[in-house]
């Protein structure tokens, strides 16, 4: 069995939010050409840019591509069967063999930033343990307490208003003595019970007689033996 093969596939389209000036830098540095040589890649037209790879390395380009804002197809191949870009009426330009940059290696430039020019002069530093703001005194307030005075120790600030008690007619009501029932509980008649059928046995007699037990017969031992 034939193992597939793929080719890489881009149509000029960007990922979202993409600029067209930084994806041409990034790809030209992705693929180490001049980026002049890679305007047919943004023309529009259907380009195949790298053949023969297997599934993972398919993979690995289309993450590449996309990673630096141009959208591709890993497209599958076989040897018996003709590939989908002769397939296609779209004209097909012919690339150089592009390569992928080395492992770490910056896709874009950065462009220096001057470190800016500010003038110090004017400026100084206060020795450690200066402080640099003085708080402003604020004065104690003037609290008038001539009309006030302290109690002496435990006087009872408030007074309890008094409390008169309830009046109560109990001239009604009157005690029992000590051990008086104050309900007579009701009288309850002892139960009749019929014991004349009833008779009790001698001290020493077995109520209840046993019969004389069986013995079980021996067991069979005449499939046994004496080794």
């Amino acid at each position: 069995m034939t193992e597939k093969t793929y080719q890489i596939v881009v149509s000029g389209q960007l990922t979202a939010g993409a600029v067209l000036a930084q994806v041409k830098e990034k790809v030209a540095n992705l693929f180490n050409v001049p980026a002049a040589k890679l305007d047919p890649l943004f023309s529009g037209q259907r380009i195949v840019v790298k053949k023969g790879l297997d599934h993972a390395a398919g993979q690995r380009y289309v993450a590449a591509l996309q990673e630096a804002g141009l959208l591709s197809v890993a497209e599958p191949l076989t040897d018996d069967a003709p590939s989908s870009a002769n397939a296609n009426p779209q004209p097909v330009n012919a690339m150089p063999q592009p390569s992928l940059a080395p492992a770490g290696t910056p896709l874009i430039e950065r462009t220096p930033v001057a470190a800016p020019d500010i003038d110090t002069r004017a400026y100084s530093m206060s020795p450690v343990g200066i402080t640099l703001v003085t708080a402003i005194p604020v004065p104690a307030p003037v609290i008038d307490v001539s009309a006030l005075s302290v109690s002496p120790l435990g006087v009872d600030m408030v007074k309890a208003a008094p409390v008169a008690a309830p009046d109560i007619d109990v001239s009604a009501l009157s005690m029992s003595s000590p051990g008086t029932h104050l309900v007579e509980p009701p009288m309850v008649r002892p139960p009749v019970i019929d014991t004349s059928a009833f008779d009790l046995a001698p001290v020493g007699s077995d109520v209840d007689q046993q019969k004389p037990g069986v013995a079980p017969p021996p067991p069979d031992t005449r499939h046994l033996k004496l080794v």
